[in-house]
């Protein structure tokens, strides 16, 4: 982790604040590895939530800070000592998901084919993710355990990170709206509840019904 910090204090920056936002983005996955880990309490998996929080709201700090300040430079040796610090709380319980977070960072800033992408023209990615049916073979991988609530998890794990990074998303009509799924799910009841719609209305599995809902919308929307 020392030597990975001690090559992002050479780089821009431009290059650094984007170290750190990616840092921030990896967080929310951070969360749904404790809550899959089963060797913890659930108390722990509290306490480990709380410190990515924490260490999430830390990383935002520096981000803003090289972001105002002009010829900023951060000390590597504080920023070093505190994501240990972090890491070793309460028996290392977030030890593996901030190593996690700070090397996919690390590597795609590092990644010649990474580029910015200005806000305003920022792609809605989790929109066009449940769109590609490619993500159906995969999903498993991307959300965890294939059930509703991971599924839930993952979305608003998304919207966290973009709101945590006063990102701004623009979403056109043709998406359904993720942040309100109740509202373009529940059309067969009257109960207020997306996931138990789906539950009872799928003929294979909630997830399926769910993207099959989400695409059928799509088309409809284009017709």
């Amino acid at each position: 982790m020392i030597d990975s910090l001690r090559e992002v204090d050479k780089w821009s920056l431009k290059n650094k604040s984007l170290f750190f936002e990616k840092i921030g983005e990896g967080v929310p996955i951070g969360v749904r590895m404790i809550i899959e880990r089963n060797e913890i309490t659930e108390l722990q998996k509290v306490q480990a939530v709380r410190l990515l929080s924490e260490f999430l709201h830390e990383m935002n700090k520096l981000k803003n800070s090289i972001i105002s300040n002009v010829g900023y430079r951060y000390e590597l040796y504080e920023v070093f000592e505190y994501i240990k610090f972090i890491a070793d709380s309460k028996d290392k319980l977030v030890a593996s998901e901030i190593s996690f977070c700070i090397k996919e960072a690390f590597e795609a800033i590092k990644s010649p084919r990474y580029h910015r992408i200005e806000q305003s023209k920022l792609e809605p990615s989790i929109y066009k993710l449940f769109e590609n049916s490619n993500f159906d073979s995969s999903i498993v991988e991307i959300i965890g355990k294939e059930n509703l609530n991971n599924l839930e998890g993952f979305i608003l794990g998304y919207f966290y990170a973009i709101d945590s990074n006063e990102l701004k998303i623009h979403v056109t009509k043709r998406y359904p709206d993720l942040k309100n799924i109740d509202d373009w799910i529940n059309n067969k009841s009257s109960v207020n509840n997306w996931k138990y719609e789906l539950e009872k209305y799928a003929t294979k599995n909630p997830i399926e019904e769910f993207l099959k809902r989400y695409r059928n919308f799509i088309i409809e929307e284009e017709e």
